[in-house]
């Protein structure tokens, strides 16, 4: 089911969905947006997804202080997925073990909390439609966290002729 997804309303549509937890811990979540309209043809919840997993996770990394921060862009120079999403967080980062094992379905940094199955399938979505998911950075020191960039095509190409729609 593809559609238009305007990335101008629908970011900001999933940010409010975490705006009363991060109020409650008085966290800070900005958004980034271009000034030009950013569209992509696809099926939104390869967009939705990947965001809120991402988001999730974010904040249950964050600890008595902290700021995750969502930038939409789009990259000219990526000709095959022009549009990236990127998070940023201030939590508690990443060791290498953690980033060895960061797409491996099962594995999960949440303990009890996580099912290790957020970001692998993720991940897979991303793919089915040309995208991906990538870690651009992370540090395990306090305050430094993580970053995600989440790559999308501009259109999805039809599964029964193979051609954009």
């Amino acid at each position: 089911r593809r559609e238009e997804v305007a990335f101008k309303g629908r970011i900001p549509e999933i940010l409010n969905m975490f705006d009363p937890a991060f109020q409650r811990h008085e966290w800070l979540l900005t958004c980034e947006l271009p000034k030009h309209p950013v569209t992509a043809w696809l099926p939104p919840e390869v967009v939705e997804q990947p965001l809120i997993n991402l988001l999730d996770n974010a904040q249950h990394h964050l600890r008595n202080w902290g700021e995750v921060r969502v930038a939409v862009r789009r990259a000219p120079e990526d000709q095959a997925c022009p549009i990236h999403i990127e998070i940023h967080d201030q939590g508690l980062g990443m060791t290498a073990e953690q980033l060895d094992q960061l797409f491996t379905p099962r594995v999960s940094s949440k303990g009890t909390k996580g099912y290790g199955l957020g970001l692998y399938t993720s991940r897979q979505l991303l793919r089915a439609v040309g995208g991906d998911l990538e870690v651009i950075r992370s540090a395990c020191f306090r305050w430094l966290g993580s970053g995600f960039r989440i790559r999308l095509p501009d259109q999805v190409a039809s599964q029964s002729t193979g051609e954009a729609a």
